[in-house]
């Protein structure tokens, strides 16, 4: 059963992946949420305590999780009663770990698009996830995002890597209260939800939920 996915697992970091990310060969970046997918390596080992701080009623609502990685909170969405959650990310090799593992753990509701994370969909979307994602794109694009998000009435659930933290933290932010002032340029509501601890880059991250 697993061997779809094992094979899947091992091209990650053998494909072109942006300059500066911590992925390794043969590593998840994010766990999968399965029986069994305990025993595949993986960076972001604190993705279930990120999930727990996502405090939002997800069933039945339109999902679109930017920067998905291999997945793990686009499959959380999914089991989590989503009408349809949509993962995109620009690493061909997480993608395919992701069709993979939506195939062999029968997720139909979850559905993943390979593409260069930089023009917003055409699409409307109720919730979206920006995990560790907007800071690999700079400020110019991550905003274009931001109000595509405003404009769409979406909820956002972001997660905004400092300048300093990592490879790539966001040049342009170095504090939480920078972060705070940056989000309320775009949005009414900006709360710090939470905080926690990433031991792949030895840093504390917020979660900001915006609407």
């Amino acid at each position: 059963m697993y061997t779809r996915l094992r094979d899947a697992i091992s091209k990650l970091g053998t494909t072109a992946y942006v300059p500066g990310s911590s992925a390794s060969g043969g590593w998840l970046y994010n766990p999968l949420p399965f029986p069994g997918c305990d025993k595949f390596p993986c960076h972001r080992k604190n993705s279930p305590e990120r999930w727990n701080l996502i405090s939002t009623n997800l069933k039945g609502k339109r999902v679109l999780d930017i920067g998905c990685a291999t997945g793990y909170f686009s499959f959380k969405a999914a089991l989590a009663g989503a009408s349809i959650v949509v993962g995109i990310d620009h690493d061909p090799a997480a993608i395919e770990v992701c069709n993979a593992a939506a195939t062999i753990f029968d997720v139909p509701n979850v559905q993943f698009e390979h593409m260069v994370v930089v023009t917003p969909p055409s699409q409307k979307y109720d919730v979206v996830f920006a995990m560790a994602i907007l800071n690999w794109m700079g400020r110019e694009r991550a905003e274009e995002w931001l109000d595509w998000i405003v404009v769409n009435e979406s909820e956002a659930w972001i997660e905004m890597p400092l300048k300093g933290d990592g490879r790539r933290g966001a040049h342009w932010l170095t504090t939480d209260p920078e972060v705070e002032k940056w989000l309320k340029g775009f949005f009414p509501t900006v709360e710090r939800v939470g905080k926690t601890y990433g031991a792949h880059c030895r840093r504390w991250r917020s979660l900001w939920k915006c609407r």
